[in-house]
């Protein structure tokens, strides 16, 4: 689960995107949960 939230969040920072980030961390966060 970890793993995973680590790659999302690698991923959007590639993006540069504020508001991109913020959602999907919070959407991986409740699938992991």
């Amino acid at each position: 689960g970890v793993l995973i939230s680590v790659e999302c969040k690698a991923w959007a920072k590639d993006i540069q995107n504020e508001e991109s980030d913020k959602l999907g961390s919070v959407h991986f966060e409740l699938l992991i949960d």
